[in-house]
């Protein structure tokens, strides 16, 4: 767990809806958690919660700004959230997420969600950056500390740097680096550096695009840059059956090709590598459902045995960062409802597998599905025991079995609904954050995808994390 949070992006107002979730996995120790939102325009706003023992806290950010999705203003903010040890000495710290839903912005109506940030930086890396031909993209600067920072962003296509913008963001407050988001469809590797310690968000709308297998698609995404660049990058979350488009994106910002094996983990423990080259100062664009349709790498076991839903390990002797992006068109029927959904997530990779993760977000009533998928990236098989937490402090416990270089998948709603709800039960009771433990020595990935549709007039999409880990 950890004591302080940040968020770079955030907007209220303007058909924007904001949320802060916390999970306080203590189940003795309460936490008194204090947030400070820095605003693009005016002073700080400070908000003081009490988050119970072993429960999951939901904070409305546009109750705390005044500032209603049904406002026509609106107000950009960042958000920093910090336990407050005075109060709460004995608080070993929270995990923080932030939903976001919208409506109508650049013609979509859609949502996202990121797990904060822990530390501050001077330099964050995004292997996508994607601008024009339908794509809005934005990067999100918040300065927590209290001088000015001067921000620099390095656009790169192709081994050259195609624009370079700068931005001063005064102490305490939120800034904007705007793209120039007309114009043909325009992939770039980013590099953001600053001169004082800040963090850099980097959301994503899309309207209209060409989504592969998943057709025509529109909706956004949001991820935190990382600030260290990798030789390996693991994903639990991964899927090409139905009207999905799975792509990683690999980007190297070094002077020399980079050489990365990427090694499909299937729910049945085989597994299928393919070589990708990575040019100098470049981006290359992996498409999972080729590989797995067509047999491209080479496989555990012949013939090639791939299941639909993957994880993957990507890794190299050089330095890179790895993305997963992926579209859809969502149909899924089970727990006695039927949920349609299109839109599309994103997500860096995890550097190293751990033994534990947590996740503060999570939601389940009618028109929303969770999953939680696994990764076990070892050689030996592992067991995994799931704690689930709703905002009435109820819970639920179970374990499970991964095989070896496999990928398992659990369905959350399903064991919401028949575990953790009771009659006449509020939205509360939906409304769940997870915490998942390996056994002893055991090390895994977790991520967390969710689909929703709330109707014509409300908004559609998906959102996926990894789990907080500490890693």
């Amino acid at each position: 767990m950890s004591k302080i949070w940040y968020f770079a992006e955030g907007k209220v107002g303007a058909g924007f809806t904001e949320f802060l979730t916390l999970e306080n996995p203590d189940t003795i120790n309460g936490c008194a958690v204090n947030i400070e939102y820095l605003l693009g325009m005016g002073g700080p706003v400070n908000v003081s919660v009490d988050v119970a023992p072993a429960t999951r806290y939901t904070e409305s950010v546009n109750a705390d700004l005044n500032t209603p999705a049904s406002d026509g203003n609106y107000q950009t903010d960042s958000a920093v959230v910090t336990v407050n040890s005075s109060l709460s000495p004995n608080c070993t710290g929270i995990v923080a997420e932030r939903p976001m839903y919208f409506t109508n912005f650049v013609g979509v109506s859609s949502g996202s969600d990121v797990l904060g940030a822990t530390k501050t930086s001077t330099s964050f890396y995004f292997a996508d950056v994607p601008t024009g031909g339908g794509y809005a993209s934005f990067l999100t600067i918040l300065n927590p500390g209290t001088t000015s920072a001067n921000v620099t962003a390095t656009f790169v296509v192709h081994g050259v740097a195609v624009n370079t913008l700068t931005l001063t963001v005064t102490g305490g407050t939120r800034g904007t680096i705007i793209p120039n988001n007309g114009g043909t469809l325009m992939h770039a590797a980013v590099t953001v550096t600053s001169d004082q310690p800040v963090v850099v968000e980097r959301p994503s709308y899309f309207s209209n695009i060409n989504g592969g297998n998943a057709h025509t698609v529109s909706g956004a995404s949001s991820v935190v840059g990382v600030s260290t660049l990798k030789n390996n990058w693991l994903f639990a979350e991964g899927y090409t059956g139905g009207s999905f488009q799975e792509y990683f994106v690999l980007a190297n910002f070094g002077p020399s090709a980079v050489s990365a094996n990427v090694m499909l983990e299937f729910s049945n423990g085989h597994t299928e590598t393919v070589t990708e080259t990575i040019a100098p100062s470049d981006q290359t664009f992996i498409d999972v459902n080729s590989i797995v349709a067509n047999h491209l790498g080479t496989c555990d076991t012949t013939p090639c045995q791939p299941t639909q839903d993957v994880s993957a390990a990507i890794s190299s002797g050089s330095n890179f960062i790895a993305e997963r992006e992926m579209f859809f068109h969502y149909d899924h029927v089970g727990n006695g409802r039927t949920l349609l959904a299109t839109g599309g997530t994103d997500v860096i990779g995890q550097g190293t597998p751990v033994s534990s993760y947590s996740f503060a977000e999570g939601y389940t009533n009618l028109g929303y599905d969770e999953w939680l998928t696994l990764q076990n990236p070892t050689a030996a098989g592992e067991t995994v025991t799931l704690k689930i937490v709703n905002e009435d402090g109820r819970s639920f416990s179970q374990s499970y079995s991964l095989l070896a270089h496999s990928r398992f998948t659990i369905d959350i709603t399903a064991l919401i609904l028949q575990n953790l709800i009771v009659p006449n039960d509020t939205f509360k009771g939906y409304e769940v954050s997870l915490t998942t433990q390996a056994g002893s020595g055991a090390l895994f990935m977790a991520e967390r995808p969710m689909y929703w549709n709330t109707g014509s007039n409300g908004t559609q999409g998906g959102s996926d994390v990894i789990g907080y880990s500490g890693a």
